[in-house]
C-alpha cells in the first residue's frame, strides 16, 4: 500500500515538473496589413528579446500571417520590415 502511494506521488511530482518547465516559452504572432487593410506577404518580422539581444525572424505568408514560436518568456522588441514600406517597430 505504501509503495503504491509513493509511486503515485512520484508520478504526480514528475507531471507537475514537466508542466511548469513547459511554460517557459511562448510565441508572438499576428497579421500584417497596409493602411487600406490589404494583407502583405513577404514581410520580415523580427522579435528581439530586450534582456539578451537575441532575435528570431519570420516571414509573413500569402495571408500576411507570421508566427515566431518557442520564444523564451520576457519582453520583446518586434520590428516589421519590407522594401517600399517604412519599418514598423
Amino acid at each position: 500500500m505504501r509503495l503504491t502511494h509513493l509511486l503515485g506521488g512520484l508520478l504526480f511530482c514528475c507531471l507537475i515538473c514537466t508542466t511548469v518547465r513547459g511554460q517557459a516559452t511562448g510565441q508572438i504572432n499576428g497579421t500584417i496589413t497596409d493602411a487600406s487593410g490589404a494583407l502583405i506577404p513577404g514581410v520580415e518580422v523580427t522579435a528581439t528579446q530586450t534582456a539578451t539581444g537575441i532575435g528570431r525572424s519570420a516571414l509573413t505568408n500569402e495571408n500576411g500571417v507570421y508566427i515566431t514560436p518557442s520564444l523564451p518568456v520576457g519582453p520583446y522588441r518586434v520590428e516589421a520590415a519590407l522594401q517600399g514600406f517604412r519599418t514598423f517597430v
